[in-house]
């Protein structure tokens, strides 16, 4: 079964969607950690308070514990 399966798919153009796809978001993540290494800690404390700037509460912050 495994050689006429490995057979099928070696001919098939439908694969070529998914290796493109697979190729894509390895760029892309690539160059995504790349640019989150090189950062340097200081561009990251405004965005690291972000969700404590804010002094109000918001409403899926006020329903914990609740039933929906």
């Amino acid at each position: 079964m495994r050689d006429l399966a490995h057979g099928f798919f070696m001919q098939s153009p439908a694969m070529a969607g998914p290796i493109v796809a697979l190729l894509i978001f390895f760029v892309v993540f690539v160059v995504i950690a790349r640019r989150v290494a090189r950062t340097r800690a200081t561009d990251w404390t405004e965005d690291a308070a972000l969700p404590l700037s804010d002094g109000t509460v918001s409403r899926t912050d006020s329903n914990q514990g609740t039933a929906p």
